[in-house]
């Protein structure tokens, strides 16, 4: 069966049939194709024929035309630029895509180059990039308080028993919702009904060893009319009210007052971690310490947020599926707009008990790992348009010339003052660069990964000034 050519084979085998004229029959069997292919493609040299490169005798394989070498690096600088825009935090969307790519190109001089649908998507499966949405919380996290907490934190497991140390935290619940996601079939279009916005505020509270204290719910209504004659202390929740059935600082007194009881009447004194909302106000409480989390280190020291949260909400959905599972005639997305707070109240209460001991266990140990293995570092979560503009034509500019290339073998990319040690670590980073990109293009992603680490570690332990460039002697045609 004839092989199918690759752009990059049939400009070979022109360059080739240029330098050292070969019959067709013989190309066809060094390239796998037909003698009509070859015929084909030496018919059409003219198009090809202005981009020749000299051929080098020693390897002819690896010589290419200065135009693919340019589109080659125009690939991986708008990889390496792709690269950087994530680590800060940007997100990369199509257009934003063709923008850098036609940057770099300008900054390589391929005038010709158009950033359309098509390379988009070429460049996104090369990469094996994949377009999801950006959620959580965790890369906006202030590391710079943690070293002082881990030493309060330290102190205070010293001082508490663990099943004295405690931990409380609010979550929304859409409570008349279906679960978004489910197994479909192929031809399933995907579509669902209109979403409904009742919603609800739960506040949790457990401890290390996984004892759990009852939910407290809250809502809009003072008195819902379906909890008439309803005792909620029979199922182990507790309801409240505020105007946008959010958590306010009356309430969390009234609450932390009840917790304060419970403990008094166990004869015990507990550390409460909490976040620093606004609502949790620190109130005098003879069986209560409270110590608070730093700013915007929830997603990382909140052992509720580590999964019981999760826990909880997979629990309660799977109970209010299965709640209509008595009656699959007669079920539809309309059932569940029927739901009112006493079924909320009973389905949350099967939920919370269904969460396991181990899992909280294991959620707090997750926290206190985290809190041990945080590094000081500082993100920014909001970027504007300049912003994203400067980073991009900064990183392009650092790229474009770390990533040229000379065709000469001879070419050095060291300067005469750096040790030989470094001039050859430098030199080995880029054959290695240039061999990935034409052995194995699928290992460029942590390639470049590897490549960010080694030049920013050079700078920062050799001195090199704010670019590595600096140190290579490299030119851009």
């Amino acid at each position: 069966m004839n092989k199918k050519l690759t752009y990059d084979q049939k400009l070979e085998i022109v360059a080739k049939f240029a330098s050292d004229p070969k019959s067709v029959r013989k190309l066809s069997i060094d390239y796998n194709t037909s003698k009509s292919t070859i015929a084909r493609i030496l018919a059409n040299k003219d198009k090809y024929g202005t981009k020749l490169v000299r051929i080098d005798p020693i390897d002819e394989k690896d010589n290419l035309l200065s135009q693919t070498l340019k589109y080659r690096e125009l690939d991986s600088v708008v990889f390496e630029v792709f690269l950087k825009l994530r680590t800060k935090l940007i997100g990369i969307n199509g257009t934003l895509l063709k923008k850098v790519g036609l940057h770099a190109a300008k900054q390589l001089k391929l005038n010709e180059f158009k950033a359309s649908n098509g390379w988009v998507d070429r460049f996104r499966t090369r990469h094996g990039l994949q377009f999801k949405s950006i959620s959580g919380e965790i890369k906006s996290c202030d590391m710079s308080e943690i070293p002082t907490f881990q030493n309060i934190i330290v102190e205070k497991f010293k001082i508490y028993e663990p099943k004295d140390i405690w931990n409380c935290d609010e979550t929304g619940l859409q409570y008349k919702n279906p679960p978004a996601k489910s197994y479909v079939t192929k031809e399933d279009d995907c579509k669902g009904a209109k979403q409904r916005k009742e919603r609800i505020t739960i506040l949790f509270c457990c401890n290390l060893l996984g004892e759990k204290y009852p939910p407290l719910i809250i809502g809009k209504s003072k008195s819902p009319r379906c909890m008439k004659n309803f005792d909620m202390q029979k199922i182990n929740v507790r309801y409240l009210s505020s105007n946008n059935a959010w958590m306010t600082s009356e309430l969390f007194i009234r609450w932390v007052h009840d917790l304060n009881e419970e403990m008094v009447s166990q004869k015990r004194k507990i550390l409460l971690i909490l976040d620093n909302a606004p609502c949790h106000i620190s109130h005098n409480c003879s069986a209560i310490e409270f110590l608070f989390l730093p700013k915007n280190t929830t997603a990382i020291l909140q052992p509720l947020d580590m999964g019981v949260i999760k826990a909880f909400k997979n629990h309660y959905f799977n109970v209010l599926i299965e709640s209509f599972l008595c009656d699959l005639e007669n079920i539809d997305p309309k059932c569940f707009g029927k739901i009112d707070l006493k079924d909320v109240s009973i389905m949350t209460s099967i939920a919370w008990d269904k969460v396991s001991a181990e899992t909280i266990t294991n959620c707090f140990k997750k926290a206190i790992e985290s809190c041990k293995n945080c590094e000081i570092a500082e993100v920014e979560d909001d970027h504007s348009d300049e912003e994203i503009s400067q980073v991009v034509m900064q990183a392009i500019t650092e790229i474009a010339e770390d990533n040229s290339e000379s065709s000469e073998s001879s070419e050095t990319y060291c300067t005469d003052d750096m040790s030989n040690e470094l001039k050859n670590a430098v030199n080995a980073l880029k054959i290695t660069e240039t061999c990935t990109r034409s052995l194995a293009p699928d290992s460029l992603k942590h390639f470049y990964m590897f490549k960010m680490d080694f030049l920013k570690n050079l700078r920062r332990q050799h001195g090199f000034g704010n670019k590595i460039t600096d140190y290579f002697d490299i030119r851009i045609e």
